[in-house]
Protein backbone atom coordinates (compact mmCIF):
# COMPACT_ATOMS: atom_id res chain seq x y z
CA UNK A 1 0.00 0.00 0.00
CA UNK A 2 1.22 3.11 -1.08
CA UNK A 3 2.11 5.86 1.50
CA UNK A 4 -0.41 8.50 1.63
CA UNK A 5 2.03 11.14 3.30
CA UNK A 6 5.08 10.51 0.67
CA UNK A 7 4.72 13.69 -2.14
CA UNK A 8 4.26 13.12 -5.57
CA UNK A 9 6.97 13.37 -7.62
CA UNK A 10 7.77 16.99 -8.96
CA UNK A 11 6.94 17.05 -12.47
CA UNK A 12 8.67 19.73 -14.65
CA UNK A 13 7.12 21.56 -16.92
CA UNK A 14 8.73 22.12 -20.18
CA UNK A 15 10.45 25.50 -21.56
CA UNK A 16 8.92 27.12 -24.10
CA UNK A 17 12.50 27.51 -26.04
CA UNK A 18 15.30 25.61 -24.83
CA UNK A 19 17.96 28.54 -24.98
CA UNK A 20 15.95 31.43 -25.99
CA UNK A 21 19.58 33.66 -25.46
CA UNK A 22 21.00 31.54 -28.18
CA UNK A 23 21.83 33.33 -31.55
CA UNK A 24 19.19 32.24 -34.45
CA UNK A 25 19.94 32.28 -37.69
CA UNK A 26 16.52 33.10 -39.12
CA UNK A 27 15.33 35.63 -36.44
CA UNK A 28 11.36 36.25 -36.96
CA UNK A 29 9.67 39.12 -38.79
CA UNK A 30 7.48 41.52 -38.20
CA UNK A 31 4.19 40.87 -39.94
CA UNK A 32 2.94 43.88 -41.55
CA UNK A 33 -0.74 44.33 -40.42
CA UNK A 34 -0.51 42.48 -37.45
CA UNK A 35 -2.59 43.18 -34.62
CA UNK A 36 -3.12 42.46 -30.85
CA UNK A 37 -6.01 39.69 -32.25
CA UNK A 38 -3.37 37.99 -34.62
CA UNK A 39 -0.58 37.73 -31.96
CA UNK A 40 -2.96 36.76 -29.76
CA UNK A 41 -3.70 34.02 -32.15
CA UNK A 42 -0.53 32.46 -32.16
CA UNK A 43 0.51 29.65 -29.93
CA UNK A 44 2.93 29.17 -27.25
CA UNK A 45 5.95 28.71 -29.07
CA UNK A 46 5.22 31.08 -31.88
CA UNK A 47 4.44 33.81 -29.26
CA UNK A 48 7.05 33.33 -27.67
CA UNK A 49 9.75 33.08 -30.67
CA UNK A 50 8.09 36.28 -32.20
CA UNK A 51 9.39 38.32 -28.72
CA UNK A 52 12.49 36.42 -28.22
CA UNK A 53 13.74 37.61 -31.95
CA UNK A 54 11.94 41.14 -31.37
CA UNK A 55 13.27 41.88 -27.74
CA UNK A 56 15.22 44.46 -28.94
CA UNK A 57 15.67 46.57 -32.30
CA UNK A 58 17.33 45.24 -35.06
CA UNK A 59 18.42 48.53 -36.54
CA UNK A 60 18.92 51.95 -34.66
CA UNK A 61 16.81 53.93 -37.28
CA UNK A 62 14.35 53.77 -40.30
CA UNK A 63 11.62 51.38 -41.07
CA UNK A 64 12.22 48.60 -39.64
CA UNK A 65 13.18 50.21 -36.37
CA UNK A 66 9.32 51.99 -36.68
CA UNK A 67 7.88 48.74 -37.42
CA UNK A 68 9.51 47.19 -33.69
CA UNK A 69 8.58 50.22 -32.07
CA UNK A 70 4.73 49.80 -33.45
CA UNK A 71 5.14 46.10 -32.30
CA UNK A 72 6.06 47.03 -28.62
CA UNK A 73 3.03 50.01 -28.68
CA UNK A 74 0.58 47.31 -29.46
CA UNK A 75 1.29 44.50 -27.33
CA UNK A 76 1.58 47.13 -24.26
CA UNK A 77 -1.62 49.29 -25.56
CA UNK A 78 -4.09 47.08 -27.06
CA UNK A 79 -5.38 44.13 -24.71
CA UNK A 80 -4.79 43.83 -21.02
CA UNK A 81 -4.50 39.70 -21.91
CA UNK A 82 -2.12 40.46 -24.33
CA UNK A 83 0.56 42.39 -22.19
CA UNK A 84 0.03 39.89 -19.62
CA UNK A 85 1.18 37.14 -21.81
CA UNK A 86 4.42 39.21 -22.79
CA UNK A 87 4.60 39.11 -19.06
CA UNK A 88 4.64 35.61 -18.64
CA UNK A 89 7.22 34.96 -21.22
CA UNK A 90 9.50 37.52 -20.50
CA UNK A 91 9.37 36.15 -16.91
CA UNK A 92 10.20 32.63 -18.15
CA UNK A 93 13.25 34.01 -19.79
CA UNK A 94 14.48 36.10 -16.98
CA UNK A 95 14.25 32.39 -14.84
CA UNK A 96 15.91 29.80 -17.69
CA UNK A 97 18.60 32.58 -18.67
CA UNK A 98 19.09 33.42 -14.39
CA UNK A 99 19.18 29.43 -13.60
CA UNK A 100 22.06 28.99 -16.97
CA UNK A 101 24.11 31.59 -15.74
CA UNK A 102 24.21 30.71 -12.29
CA UNK A 103 24.88 26.86 -13.06
CA UNK A 104 27.85 27.76 -14.64
CA UNK A 105 27.63 25.24 -17.80
CA UNK A 106 27.68 28.22 -20.25
CA UNK A 107 31.41 28.99 -22.35
CA UNK A 108 32.43 32.25 -22.22
CA UNK A 109 30.76 32.88 -25.00
CA UNK A 110 27.58 31.72 -24.50
CA UNK A 111 27.82 33.81 -20.76
CA UNK A 112 28.41 36.79 -23.00
CA UNK A 113 24.74 36.40 -25.07
CA UNK A 114 23.00 35.19 -22.11
CA UNK A 115 24.23 38.51 -20.20
CA UNK A 116 23.03 40.90 -23.17
CA UNK A 117 19.67 39.01 -23.56
CA UNK A 118 18.87 39.33 -19.99
CA UNK A 119 19.69 42.80 -20.46
CA UNK A 120 17.37 42.98 -23.37
CA UNK A 121 14.72 40.92 -21.47
CA UNK A 122 14.84 43.82 -18.27
CA UNK A 123 14.94 46.63 -21.04
CA UNK A 124 11.68 44.94 -22.75
CA UNK A 125 10.15 44.69 -19.30
CA UNK A 126 10.50 47.98 -18.22
CA UNK A 127 9.55 49.19 -21.77
CA UNK A 128 6.22 47.20 -21.43
CA UNK A 129 5.42 48.63 -18.13
CA UNK A 130 5.86 52.26 -18.93
CA UNK A 131 3.24 51.76 -22.25
CA UNK A 132 1.19 49.82 -20.34
CA UNK A 133 1.10 52.35 -17.30
CA UNK A 134 1.36 55.62 -19.26
CA UNK A 135 -1.91 57.82 -19.30
CA UNK A 136 -4.10 56.44 -22.47
CA UNK A 137 -1.91 53.47 -22.71
CA UNK A 138 -4.96 51.54 -23.48
CA UNK A 139 -6.20 53.37 -26.11
CA UNK A 140 -2.77 52.22 -27.72
CA UNK A 141 -2.54 54.39 -31.55
CA UNK A 142 -5.70 56.68 -31.16
CA UNK A 143 -3.77 58.71 -28.41
CA UNK A 144 -0.68 58.84 -30.21
CA UNK A 145 -1.73 62.11 -31.88
CA UNK A 146 -1.37 63.86 -27.84
CA UNK A 147 1.57 65.48 -26.46
CA UNK A 148 2.55 64.08 -22.91
CA UNK A 149 0.36 66.77 -21.06
CA UNK A 150 -2.50 66.41 -23.40
CA UNK A 151 -2.57 62.92 -22.81
CA UNK A 152 -2.66 63.15 -19.10
CA UNK A 153 -5.58 65.90 -19.12
CA UNK A 154 -7.74 63.55 -21.77
CA UNK A 155 -6.90 60.70 -19.46
CA UNK A 156 -8.45 62.49 -16.34
CA UNK A 157 -11.46 63.22 -18.18
CA UNK A 158 -11.73 59.77 -19.84
CA UNK A 159 -11.39 58.19 -16.25
CA UNK A 160 -14.12 60.55 -14.48
CA UNK A 161 -16.90 59.98 -17.44
CA UNK A 162 -16.38 56.60 -17.23
CA UNK A 163 -16.84 56.53 -13.80
CA UNK A 164 -20.22 58.24 -13.37
CA UNK A 165 -21.33 56.80 -16.32
CA UNK A 166 -20.70 53.39 -14.27
CA UNK A 167 -21.98 54.99 -11.26
CA UNK A 168 -25.65 56.33 -13.15
CA UNK A 169 -25.94 52.81 -14.60
CA UNK A 170 -25.88 51.11 -11.02
CA UNK A 171 -28.03 53.27 -9.92
CA UNK A 172 -26.15 55.21 -7.70
CA UNK A 173 -26.59 59.03 -6.50
CA UNK A 174 -26.68 60.70 -9.32
CA UNK A 175 -26.19 64.38 -7.49
CA UNK A 176 -22.58 62.90 -5.90
CA UNK A 177 -21.95 61.38 -9.43
CA UNK A 178 -22.42 64.74 -11.23
CA UNK A 179 -20.64 66.98 -8.33
CA UNK A 180 -17.21 63.85 -8.84
CA UNK A 181 -17.45 64.55 -12.76
CA UNK A 182 -17.44 68.32 -12.00
CA UNK A 183 -15.09 68.37 -9.25
CA UNK A 184 -12.34 67.17 -12.25
CA UNK A 185 -13.45 69.45 -14.96
CA UNK A 186 -12.68 72.26 -12.37
CA UNK A 187 -9.03 70.23 -11.27
CA UNK A 188 -8.07 70.44 -15.06
CA UNK A 189 -9.07 74.08 -15.46
CA UNK A 190 -12.17 73.09 -18.34
CA UNK A 191 -15.33 73.52 -16.91
CA UNK A 192 -17.24 75.93 -19.08
CA UNK A 193 -18.84 77.02 -15.99
CA UNK A 194 -15.64 79.06 -14.91
CA UNK A 195 -15.21 80.62 -18.00
CA UNK A 196 -19.00 81.77 -18.35
CA UNK A 197 -19.06 83.20 -14.92
CA UNK A 198 -15.45 84.27 -14.88
CA UNK A 199 -14.95 81.98 -11.71
CA UNK A 200 -12.25 80.92 -10.46
CA UNK A 201 -11.52 77.52 -9.05
CA UNK A 202 -9.15 78.88 -6.52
Amino acid sequence: MANLLTPPPKVSTPMLLDTPWARVKHPASLRAGFGAADFMELDDVEFAQLLRDNVAPRQPTGAVREAWGEFWLTLGSSEPELADRVFGVLEEFFEQTEEALAGGQLDEAQTKRARKFLRFCEEAWNRLEVIVDQPLGWAGRAANEFNPKGRLVIAQLVDAIATHRGSVALGGDTESANEALWAVLRKVRLDPAMYRTGADSG
